[in-house]
Formats: C-alpha cells, structure tokens, sequence
C-alpha cells in the first residue's frame, strides 16, 4: 500500500509539472520588494503573494522581472502591488541574467513576456 501511495504521489507530481510547462499564460498577485533602473527599462524582484491563472511552479516564491516601457503610465516601486500576466513564449533564455525586455525568466529557463500589468 506505502508503494502504491509512493508511486501515485509521484505521477500526480509529473502531471502537475507537465501542466506547468504546457500552460501558456500565468497571473499572479505581486508586491514589488526591489526596483533597480537599468539602461533598457526597469528591473523588478517580487513576492508572488497569489496565483490568479496558472501555476507558480516554475517560478518560485518570488519573481524577477523586467519592464521596457518609457511610457511611465503605469510607473510603480517598493512596496506596490500589481496584477502581473505572463505569456510563456516557449523560447529559452540564451544568457546568465535577465534579458531586455519586459519579461521574467523561469525555473525552467523559459522566456515569459508580460501581457498586461493591472493595479
């Protein structure tokens, strides 16, 4: 019975990795910790405080994430808290850090492009 129960935890566990990776989009609730300007935009470290769509599994507890908007509409810092949608572009990341780009890189290594932020 302990074998049955092993096994069945660790298939459960493939299909909920296996549905992360296949999930095209993924919304969470984030309260921004750190905001550093960089000469592309703006870099952010977050704490995922909910996941409104998809799984943070490949993310983490917190999330790292670029901004590449001179806009300045929707400017925010340290300690605000955001609405952030991530579409996943199935591209890995070529590089150690963070690419240009408002974006965030996974667990996974995945390139994930952000599709709207709301307050």
């Amino acid at each position: 019975m302990k074998k049955f129960a092993f096994l069945l935890s660790i298939f459960l566990f493939f299909v909920i990795i296996s549905d992360a990776q296949n999930s095209k989009t993924v919304t969470f609730k984030l309260k921004i910790t750190n905001h550093l300007p960089v000469g592309w935009g703006d870099k952010y470290e977050a704490v995922i405080l909910d996941v409104v769509e998809g799984s943070r599994l490949q993310f983490g507890d917190t999330i790292v994430f670029g901004k590449m908007d001179f806009s300045g509409k929707d400017y925010f810092t340290t300690g605000d808290i955001r609405t952030v949608c991530f579409k996943n572009t199935h591209e890995k990341n070529k590089y150690p850090y963070l690419p240009a780009g408002s974006l965030t890189v996974s667990i996974l290594n995945e390139i994930w492009e952000i599709v709207s932020i709301k307050k």
